[in-house]
């Protein structure tokens, strides 16, 4: 069995080829609004981002303890005060504690029902990229049971990255307690940033990429083969091992072509003295405007799966042909006459 050639380039071909007939071949802006709103659905928590900053009054070599004992009477003595003034503040302000449980609930419901629509809104956008078409409703109710597998994925791996996240978090300050109260805090920065850079990085790669093929690979072999998520990451695994290299470098493809499609709107951005980010930023109606970069994106992943399983984009059926005439009936001679 011969292997089938992947190639991206020929992928992206094929996909910005398949965007330009959904959206311009003819253009059609009640289909593009149709479209949108289920690339918008697919996209709600496909961006992000967050970050903290925090300072530690930490003193030099001289401040700290000379053993363990000490650095555990400290670290004890901090915490009791800290817990004493929380429970003091708690029980002097009622009110702003229920409203703060209340908030952080109402939170976590929203996020869990933008997880499960957006789960549900990337079946609705695949399909409609896939058999060029721009329905809602239909695609909505089809892919319910893929749709809530995702959702569960989802949800259990985001959790797991929590958990990563605080562990490496814990982690790095146990380590650096250690080195601080054992007056080797230079040798241990460097060990740290020697070993603990890669360790890091590659920890923030694996999370990416899981995603990444969650998203690119796994929910279309679910959309085609009507899989649960775990037997799709089965069967994704399988192409992983077939082709690795390509699949790892489509990432690295799709991660600079972002890189460019992010530019190009800066500049469009700033030539419209701003305008344009005004728009972008209204939700659904940002996705409209700049729906050519998730539809190539979308038939793109799909592409490379043809090419590595083919028959997932519907091959259209040839123009009718008139039929020739119908040929005229045959007539029986007819029989001689009879002898007189």
């Amino acid at each position: 069995m011969t292997t089938p050639r992947v190639s991206i380039t020929d992928a992206f071909s094929e996909a910005w080829e398949r965007m330009k007939t959904i959206l311009f071949r003819p253009f059609d802006i009640g289909k593009w609004f149709a479209l949108g709103f289920t690339a918008w659905l697919a996209g709600l928590t496909g961006t992000g981002g967050g970050g903290s900053s925090s300072s530690w009054n930490v003193g030099g070599p001289s401040d700290a303890p000379e053993d363990l004992d000490g650095v555990a009477e400290s670290v004890h003595s901090v915490l009791r005060e800290a817990w004493e003034r929380s429970s003091e503040w708690i029980v002097d302000n009622p009110v702003w504690v229920l409203a703060g449980v209340l908030g952080c609930g109402l939170l976590l419901a929203l996020f869990l029902v933008i997880l499960w629509v957006s789960s549900r809104g990337k079946f609705m956008f695949l399909d409609n990229v896939v058999h060029n078409r721009a329905e809602v409703v239909a695609p909505w109710k089809r892919y319910r049971r893929p749709a809530n597998s995702h959702f569960f994925f989802q949800l259990a791996f985001v959790l797991a990255v929590i958990v990563v996240v605080l562990g490496s978090i814990v982690a790095l300050l146990g380590l650096g307690a250690a080195a601080w109260t054992t007056d080797v805090e230079g040798p241990f920065s460097c060990l740290l940033l020697v070993i603990g850079a890669p360790v890091l990085l590659l920890v923030i790669l694996t999370i990416a990429y899981v995603q990444f093929f969650l998203d690119a690979f796994v929910v279309p072999l679910m959309h085609r083969y009507d899989l649960p998520v775990m037997t799709a990451w089965s069967r994704f695994g399988e192409i992983l091992r077939r082709h690795p290299g390509t699949l790892l470098l489509s990432g690295l493809f799709l991660f600079v072509l972002a890189l460019a499609v992010g530019v190009a709107i800066l500049v469009s951005g700033l030539l419209t003295c701003c305008v344009g980010f005004l728009f972008l930023m209204i939700p659904y109606i940002g996705t409209v405007l700049i729906l050519p970069v998730p539809v190539t994106y979308r038939a793109f992943t799909v592409a490379l799966l043809d090419q590595i399983d083919p028959g997932y984009f519907p091959q259209e059926s040839p123009a009718p042909t008139e039929a020739p005439p119908p040929a005229p009936p045959k007539v029986a001679p007819e029989a001689p006459p009879p002898p007189v």
